[in-house]
């Protein structure tokens, strides 16, 4: 989502759809005009954050670099812009197990960051806070030393 008006956003809210946002694709794009967040945060609409992987309109496959993004471009606050990654990605594809969450029987997929606030995960552009990843309760990797440092 890149642009709604208040018919559309109410829709949005009455139905519980995930507006999913691009800020890649919108700056690699040239486009200087930004989603209405605050008609959507006001309305209660849920919003996702995704990078738009594609050769065309958003050549990044850098998930923080979205979410940063999203703060600095769009406005969405830190606290948005990480459920827009997680809890509000995973509604955007329809899992609804508790993909994107860190709770009792949600799958154990999460990912350890070197930072000393959460703030942080969010802040820089390129930084790479992720130490290391798990899928399903099991370490799947360890990132580069140098990432994020």
């Amino acid at each position: 989502l890149e642009h709604a008006d208040a018919e559309t956003i109410a829709a949005m809210a009455a139905h519980e759809t995930v507006a999913v946002m691009l800020p890649t694709a919108s700056i690699f794009l040239g486009d200087a005009r930004r989603p209405p967040v605050a008609a959507m945060r006001n309305a209660g609409v849920a919003m996702a954050v995704a990078t738009d992987l594609n050769p065309g309109s958003s050549p990044t496959f850098d998930p923080w670099l979205a979410a940063t993004l999203a703060c600095t471009w769009y406005g969405l606050t830190p606290a948005e812009a990480l459920l827009g990654i997680t809890a509000h990605g995973a509604r955007a594809l329809g899992l609804r197990d508790g993909t994107g969450t860190l709770a009792p029987g949600a799958p154990a997929d999460f990912a350890v960051a070197r930072v000393c606030r959460w703030q942080e995960l969010l802040y820089g552009l390129g930084h790479r806070p992720i130490a290391r990843t798990f899928v399903a309760g099991y370490q799947r990797s360890d990132a580069d030393p140098g990432a994020g440092a």
